[in-house]
């Protein structure tokens, strides 16, 4: 997952060109045929509920071309957060008898 956002229509042949977000996700996804729209319609919602949503989904996953604020959680940007894993702890020693 590289980025999630509310957006409107997406049947135009340009959507992915055209969104801001475009060039992260291209160097991220390497070429235009590796990048796949994936929609979650919520017809009957409110924009506090998809907002809701959209901003759990964040936090949960961190999507690459969304930058997290943890401090602001309606503060999203084009900015690349790169985050490195937190090392494995040690196993703690088998006691001796």
């Amino acid at each position: 997952m590289l980025h999630v956002a509310e957006t409107g229509k997406t049947e135009a042949g340009d959507f992915f060109k055209k969104n801001d977000q475009f060039k992260c996700w291209l160097s991220h996804a390497g070429n235009e045929e590796n990048l796949y729209l994936s929609i979650y319609p919520m017809w009957e919602s409110s924009e506090s509920q998809r907002r809701q949503l959209e901003n759990k989904i964040i936090s949960r996953y961190k999507p690459i071309c969304n930058k997290f604020d943890e401090s602001d959680q309606d503060v999203f940007s084009t900015t690349v957060k790169t985050t490195r894993p937190e090392p494995e702890p040690e196993p703690e020693p088998e006691p001796e008898d």
